[in-house]
């Protein structure tokens, strides 16, 4: 990430709440491909049903969109 937003909001929330263990729990997403890799992400989930070749829809399903910006400061991920 260009910047250290995430590490000063769970600083800041450690301190606030006086846990130590406190932190930030959704909005990170580990690639597989990077195991070193962190990315963040505001955790929006949209859920809609996909549209089979017959044109009837098929099962409810959900999704996450991953931000390309910090939710902080607005520099891209």
């Amino acid at each position: 990430m260009s910047c250290k937003c995430i590490a000063k909001v769970e600083k800041k929330l450690k301190e606030e709440t006086g846990d130590s263990e406190a932190e930030i729990v959704t909005g990170y997403s580990f690639p597989f491909n990077k195991p070193r890799c962190v990315k963040v992400y505001i955790p929006i989930i949209v859920r809609y049903r996909t549209k089979k070749k017959d044109g009837t829809f098929g099962k409810i399903k959900d999704h996450t969109i991953r931000a390309a910006y910090c939710p902080f400061c607005g520099k891209e991920i």
